[in-house]
């Protein structure tokens, strides 16, 4: 059985000051057994079974905080959108779009009276009035 330290094409061993010019070849003790030999003769990393796990639980979290703002922002549209809170998301998001575009027309009416009402002031001062 070779050493883990020992490169694969030759019989010289691999040591820490040859792998330490490649930055993330630099093992961090010779008898560190977080290492494998790999074609080349390179030591790479071995990544542990509980990293993965960690990233899962990290991915489970998010996804989980990812649902709860959602759900937050889902709440607060129904509260915004008349008769929203007894809707499904489905039709939420139509009646969403149906209500913006009602929004957006009573704006556009209010700023024609606004302008209708000004032009109207600026015909009295006119008009000495």
């Amino acid at each position: 059985m070779k050493n883990s330290n020992t490169s694969i094409c030759s019989s010289k061993p691999v040591t820490n000051t040859a792998l330490s010019s490649i930055p993330s070849m630099a093992a961090p003790n010779e008898s560190s057994s977080s290492y494998t030999a790999v074609s080349g003769g390179l030591l790479l990393p071995v990544r542990p079974v509980r990293s993965r796990r960690r990233r899962t639980h990290m991915r489970d979290v998010n996804e989980s905080m990812e649902k709860d703002e959602f759900e937050k922002r889902i709440l607060a549209l129904k509260k915004i959108v008349p008769g929203g809170e007894t809707l499904e998301v489905e039709n939420l998001f139509e009646e969403t779009a149906d209500y913006i575009l009602a929004l957006q027309y009573r704006v556009e009416a209010l700023r024609f009276l606004v302008a209708f009402v000004e032009s109207s002031e600026n015909k009295r001062r006119k008009l000495g009035g």
